[in-house]
């Protein structure tokens, strides 16, 4: 009798008990995105289906930020996906599903409203609240990469980021936009690549402490409109925003001369000399800053 761990690649072996069976308990459990994924994968055409393997899966996914990162493990969305090949409807070990699906979506509405609620919007049509939300991080990662732009270090055999040669120069970048420090490049702690959680994870690290730079570079930074403050992150996670590269446009901007602040941010070198992409991007954070009322 072929045994279950010599059908399954290595990964995921920690969810087999010692008498050959999936840990559902185990299974249920695990926050590990890129294991979840693994897990539905191997669903799909094990012995015919293993319908309750899939559905172990799903009661995984209690939160819908752990859904979307086994959305973007797998690379494609995890309820359609296993629609193609089980009934999502039937019951195969505690519940269906489609159960555990309306459970996730009822976490994202619910993530939605809290979120929201930390936003108000002004007679001026601005709002004011946390910038950091769902759109805006979705709107960095364009920017700054994607898996299909050749030279951005996503290796599909592997399902894997590598670090990449930096449009800029210097030393390398890896997923999304993270500039490698030379005791990253020294220790070779990026030579094996970041699955999309772990790449995700260093984006959300990497966004927070952009956001961090822009709270010690404008002190009136908490009492600015949220496209304004998306826009100082925006800049800052780039680097082009600072006392030594921008002097006159800080200066401006914490004497809340706005309107006059976006001409000068444009005066840059980054600016003048950069491809499109960094001029669009740039001229985006120019709008934002301009429209941001006066004394601020």
């Amino acid at each position: 009798m072929i045994r279950l761990k010599a059908l399954i690649f290595e990964g995921v072996e920690s969810y087999i008990t010692s008498d050959d069976e999936w840990n559902y308990s185990k299974i249920e459990s695990t926050k590990n995105a890129a294991d979840i994924a693994a897990l539905i994968k191997y669903a799909n055409g094990y012995f015919n289906d293993d319908e309750a393997l899939a559905e172990a899966a799903f009661i995984a996914m209690t939160k819908s930020n752990i859904y979307d990162a086994v959305k973007a493990a797998l690379g494609r969305d995890p309820y359609t996906y296993v629609k193609t090949f089980m009934s999502t409807y039937n019951m195969y070990h505690k519940q269906t599903i489609d159960a555990s699906y309306k459970k996730i979506q009822a976490n994202k509405t619910q993530a939605n409203k809290k979120q929201t609620a930390t936003s108000t919007t002004t007679s001026t049509g601005l709002s004011y609240g946390n910038p950091i939300t769902d759109a805006f991080k979705n709107f960095i990662k364009k920017w700054e990469n994607s898996k299909t732009y050749p030279p951005g270090g996503w290796k599909p055999d592997k399902q894997r980021w590598f670090p990449h040669k930096s449009p800029e120069g210097g030393n390398p970048t890896i997923a999304f936009g993270h500039k490698l420090t030379d005791r990253e490049v020294a220790s070779g702690r990026f030579k094996n690549g970041l699955t999309d959680e772990e790449a995700l994870r260093l984006f959300e690290k990497d966004l927070r402490s952009a956001e961090r730079t822009a709270k010690d570079l404008v002190p009136n930074y908490e009492k600015l409109p949220i496209s304004t403050k998306q826009a100082l992150i925006n800049a800052c996670y780039r680097g082009e925003l600072g006392t030594e590269k921008s002097p006159k446009t800080l200066k401006l901007m914490r004497a809340g001369k706005w309107k006059k602040a976006s001409v000068e941010y444009l005066d840059h070198e980054e600016y003048k000399d950069g491809g499109d992409n960094i001029r669009s991007r740039m001229q985006w954070n120019s709008k934002q800053f301009a429209k941001t009322p006066e004394g601020l």
